[in-house]
């Protein structure tokens, strides 16, 4: 299984095992280069760790541990989780700010704890075969084992084709599950646990946090310059990926602004294969001063992509800006370097999506209006379906109390009638046109 995962970890490998349990890691060293090899023990050998990412507030939380008597024999993050156990047990998760996948055993209490960030950016797969829990940060390494049979999960496929992405815990492959974020699973007595330890807070309507536009924009620049000024503590040198766009200029002005030294960026061209954002990215570079790299991809190297970019996501992908990121990643570790900071992210937690700036577009125009609208643009939209059928999308589906995302969802579930065989719909459980 860690064979499988060499990629990931490049640094080092190793194991823990005992009767009944094994620990491994592949180690991609950033903190604590020689003396972070895990998995980790507390001071006994009775709690030990395997972890994927980073804890950011390591250095705060090293000597908080320290003062309250615990002796840390590394300055690596995995050591901290061991520590934070023994202080707090699964409350320790309250205490952990990064992004992470994280494997912990208590030999004394008999208990298995695995948990993923709030966020999920860190992946973490698990399954069941024979009596046997089984997990890792990729699927490969499962099907590796020789334990978890190859097989797809129609119902994954279909959601991936419904909605864009991978279900949050369903996977593409047959038994196979993802821990979702701000997820813990827990082993005890023999018994297997999920439970949610976070969840993201939407306020109501007219409860929404408020203020001045100049007192929450210095919020917000708050919080960024504090989370790059974590991402650049490690021992390692970081760069930053640069599209010319707002979300990744803004990473590397602020990143800049908090190192002691010019931050490396890393973009992509494109060659009559796109949109081209290089000649931003330049210009950005410039004004800050910064040493740039421009990877050009053409239609062909997007394409000769795709094989490796399938089989590091480990499912479709529909988005061709993934194979660039791809090469643009194997770019940055040919030239040596293991982290890089990104603009991934903003346009979830600030609206920048088109179907955002469409529902504004609804909102504007309003029922009345927007009823008269979709009525009159019903006609051009309509799918095939497998029998050959015509059929247009029904109006209720494109107007009514809604978001601009459904309608573009509703026109994918849709697609399904020519893509679909009266088989797939049947093991995706879902109604054959036939019998419709």
């Amino acid at each position: 299984m860690l064979r499988a995962m060499a990629h990931r970890g490049p640094d080092d490998q190793h194991v823990h095992a005992e009767p009944g349990l094994a620990l491994g890691a592949r180690r991609l060293a950033i903190v604590d280069l020689p003396g972070g090899r895990q998995p980790l023990a507390n001071e006994d050998g009775t709690v030990w760790v395997a972890f994927n990412g980073e804890l950011f507030e390591y250095p705060e939380l090293f000597a908080e541990l320290s003062a309250r008597g615990h002796r840390l024999v590394t300055r690596c993050d995995t050591e901290i989780w061991v520590h934070l156990w023994e202080e707090h047990g699964a409350g320790m998760l309250d205490r952990a700010r990064g992004q992470f996948a994280v494997s912990l055993w208590d030999a004394r209490q008999r208990t298995l704890m695995l948990a993923r960030d709030r966020i999920g950016i860190c992946p973490l797969y698990y399954t069941e075969v024979d009596g046997w829990l089984l997990w890792a940060s990729e699927i490969k390494a499962h099907l590796a084992s020789g334990l978890v049979p190859i097989r797809p999960d129609p119902r994954g496929i279909d959601h991936f084709i419904s909605f864009i992405c991978a279900g949050t815990t369903r996977t593409f492959f047959d038994g196979l599950r993802s821990l979702a974020p701000g997820q813990t699973l827990t082993v005890r007595d023999g018994r297997i646990s999920l439970q949610r330890y976070w969840d993201r807070d939407f306020p109501d309507a007219g409860h929404e946090q408020r203020g001045s536009p100049g007192v929450l924009t210095d919020e917000l620049e708050a919080l960024l310059r504090q989370a790059i000024r974590r991402r650049l503590r490690g021992d390692v040198p970081v760069v930053s990926y640069l599209s010319g766009g707002v979300d990744s200029s803004t990473v590397l002005a602020l990143a800049q602004q908090e190192a002691s030294h010019p931050v490396r960026a890393f973009t992509i061209g494109l060659a009559d294969a796109g949109h081209d954002e290089s000649q931003k990215a330049r210009a950005l570079a410039s004004h800050l001063g910064v040493p740039l790299s421009v990877l050009t991809m053409s239609r062909s190297d997007i394409a000769d992509a795709y094989p490796a970019l399938i089989v590091a996501a480990e499912g479709p992908v529909l988005d061709t800006s993934s194979a660039c990121m791809v090469r643009l990643a194997a770019r940055v570790h040919e030239e040596g370097y293991k982290v890089a900071l990104t603009g991934e992210g903003a346009d979830e937690a600030l609206a920048g999506y088109e179907w955002f700036k469409l529902q504004k577009i609804q909102s504007f125009l309003g029922w009345p209006l927007g009823r008269w609208a979709f009525s009159r643009g019903r006609g051009g939209l309509s799918v095939v379906s497998a029998s050959g059928t015509r059929q247009r999308t029904p109006f209720a589906a494109m107007a009514g109390v809604r978001t601009a995302q459904q309608g573009i969802y509703e026109l994918l579930g849709q697609a399904r009638e020519r893509l679909y065989s009266d088989a797939m719909w049947g093991r995706s459980r879902g109604i054959p046109p036939s019998m419709t």
